[in-house]
């Protein structure tokens, strides 16, 4: 279960995000790109407000998966919606506010 995703919402989220990974892995990234896609708009339609990290890092996820198809200006524009939900949910000193630093490294 994902905390902050609602019931029923988490199962399928899951199972996107993971597909996705796998689809990664075995070096399928359009697959993976398209599940994680499914997912971030799962969680941007199902999210509780107090939840919406979990749209930031979903975002750093499709990011790399169209960094890793050398889609940069694409990533770019995930990366910093991602950067645009930490600013405006977190403090500085938040332990997830500092994902989106790592996340750039992804696009070098």
């Amino acid at each position: 279960m994902l905390l902050g995703v609602p019931d029923g919402h988490d199962d399928i989220v899951t199972s996107e995000m993971s597909l996705g990974a796998i689809s990664s892995l075995s070096g399928k990234n359009t697959d993976a790109l398209e599940y994680h896609l499914k997912a971030l708009k799962t969680l941007e339609n199902t999210m509780p407000p107090e939840s919406i990290v979990l749209i930031a890092t979903a975002h750093d996820i499709v990011a790399a998966n169209y960094s890793q198809l050398g889609r940069f200006e694409e990533a770019l524009v995930h990366l910093n919606k991602a950067l645009e939900i930490r600013k405006n949910n977190l403090h500085s000193g938040h332990p997830d506010y500092r994902d989106i630093a790592l996340s750039y490294d992804i696009a070098d």
